[in-house]
């Protein structure tokens, strides 16, 4: 009874359940023609990302194997519904590559890997990512909000969403679609901004970080169309969030 309490508080059990959940959602709202080509994506995904997640680090704990599942799932529910096998092996695997290569100089990881894959398949094959996977923008909120508060980041979902309507208003005048700020940006608010191991955990430094990213998203939309604006703006947040401390440490001397 103890270890199946333990399992049911386990963050990243819940965020791979609620994963599924939309996976599921989302496929029952395709044709079922495509059943199998949406399985056998998702499928392809967490297999590639539990082979390299033991090819790079070897013996490794649940913790890091849930992180895997968690990363190969994310990118099957991002990439275009029937993308090529090599691409999706590629995101995932320079997914979990990049927890090894890249860390800050104590070894902290740098870049949320889900984003690190999938900004390589855009960079080089076009941006593939339509985030079909977001199929429920309650149950995002809602589970979605429980794990950001047991989280402690609750702060980042909020400072990103007012800086990403922020940034739409400052570009964009009154003429903001709603669609355009809420969708799929609900998914990458509540699952993958949230991400600990490159996310700040205290709350001054999160509402920077989050509105790093809202507004550089903005502004990404809006010069480069034709690529996701969010995972790049992460991206470059991540990279900088050794600057957030610095910064408060410095203010508070």
């Amino acid at each position: 009874m103890k270890k199946l309490l333990k399992h049911i508080k386990n963050m990243k059990l819940q965020l791979i359940c609620l994963l599924l959940v939309l996976f599921i959602v989302a496929l029952v709202k395709q044709t079922p023609a495509t059943y199998p080509l949406l399985l056998g994506q998702l499928g392809f995904a967490v297999l590639t990302a539990l082979l390299a997640e033991l090819a790079f680090f070897g013996a490794v704990k649940s913790n890091s194997i849930q992180s895997a599942v968690i990363s190969g799932i994310i990118i099957a529910l991002l990439l275009m519904p029937g993308t090529e096998l090599k691409l999706v092996w590629l995101a995932v695997t320079v997914a979990i590559a990049v927890k090894l290569l890249c860390r800050f100089p104590r070894g902290a990881h740098i870049f949320n890997p889900a984003a690190a894959g999938l900004l390589m398949i855009m960079l080089f094959w076009g941006n593939r990512i339509n985030w079909w996977g977001f199929s429920s923008p309650y149950l995002v909120i809602i589970l979605g909000g429980i794990i950001s508060y047991r989280l402690k980041r609750l702060s980042l979902v909020f400072s990103y969403l007012i800086f990403r309507a922020i940034g739409l208003w400052l570009l964009n005048g009154l003429a903001i679609d709603v669609d355009m700020l809420l969708l799929p940006n609900l998914f990458f608010a509540f699952i993958m901004l949230i991400e600990p191991k490159t996310s700040p955990a205290k709350r001054v430094a999160q509402w920077q970080f989050g509105a790093g990213v809202g507004l550089l998203a903005s502004l990404l939309f809006t010069l480069l169309p034709a690529f996701d604006g969010d995972l790049i703006a992460l991206l470059i947040m991540n990279l900088l969030r050794p600057l957030l401390y610095q910064k408060i440490k410095s203010s508070t001397q």
